[in-house]
Order: C-alpha cells, then structure tokens, then sequence
C-alpha cells in the first residue's frame, strides 16, 4: 500500500511540473492562453521576470518583453502583463526602466502597451483616448515610433 501511495505522489507532482501554471504574481494577472501554452519551467520564468519587473528591474522588463508569448491571444495576455506592471509601477518609474532599451524593444514595448491599455481595463488617466499617446503622453514621447 505505502508503494501505491508513493507512485500516486508522485504521477501528481510530475504532472503539475507540466500543467501547474502560475496566473497570478503579486497582484499581476496573468491569462490563460498565456500560461496554457507553457510548461512548469517557462511560466516559473516568466513570474520571476515579473516580480523583478515590478521591483523596477529593466533588464527583467526587457527580457519580458522578448518572451515568446506563442502569438495571438497568447501576445495579447503579455500585453496585459506588462500594462499592468506600468499601472503598478507608475509611469515615471517605467520610463527609467525602459529609458536604456535599443530602439527595437523601444518599439517593442510601444505595440504591447497599444494593446494593453486599448482594452481600458488598466488606464493610467481618464480619457477617451486609450492609446499610449492619450494615456501617457511622455512616455510616448520617450519611446520609439
């Protein structure tokens, strides 16, 4: 009995090294179609970048922003991440974050943020204008076109 026992254990963490995804880090929600796609060890990664990330690490911001989000609704989920660690941060603190990245993830962070606050769901400001010119004009101004 205690063999089976041992066995059953351990078929269950072996399994949740592959499907236990993470969708939340500290107060940062991460969607599924993100995380479903990913395996124990790509989304332990991910939420590490995250957490960094939101102690105003700009290396982790910029690694986050290269993660391999697998495409459509996947990079739509990512977008939403890194909107909501510039909500969490403030716009000032992501400005210095991201004052040093190359022109390409400049522009990089520049798409995602369009996405991200299209939605609405994380303005910085009220406005009728959810892009990132409307929603944080200096930053816009700062990042590249």
């Amino acid at each position: 009995m205690r063999w089976l026992s041992r066995k059953l254990l351990l078929l269950a963490s072996a399994g949740c090294l592959h499907s236990c995804q993470q969708h939340e880090v500290e107060g940062i929600t991460i969607s599924g179609t993100l995380t479903d796609q990913q395996d124990y060890a790509t989304n332990w990664r991910m939420c590490r970048l995250i957490s960094r990330a939101l102690d105003h690490d700009g290396q982790a911001l910029a690694e986050l922003v290269a993660f391999d989000c697998g495409g459509a609704a996947g990079c739509y989920d990512l977008a939403d991440v890194i909107t909501q660690i510039m909500a969490r941060v403030g716009v000032p603190n992501f400005m210095q974050m991201t004052a040093h990245f190359s022109i390409q993830q400049q522009r990089d962070v520049r798409h995602f943020l369009e996405v991200g606050l299209a939605s609405g769901r994380y303005a910085v400001r009220k406005s009728l204008d959810n892009s990132v010119h409307g929603q944080v004009p200096a930053l816009d101004r700062q990042l590249a076109n």
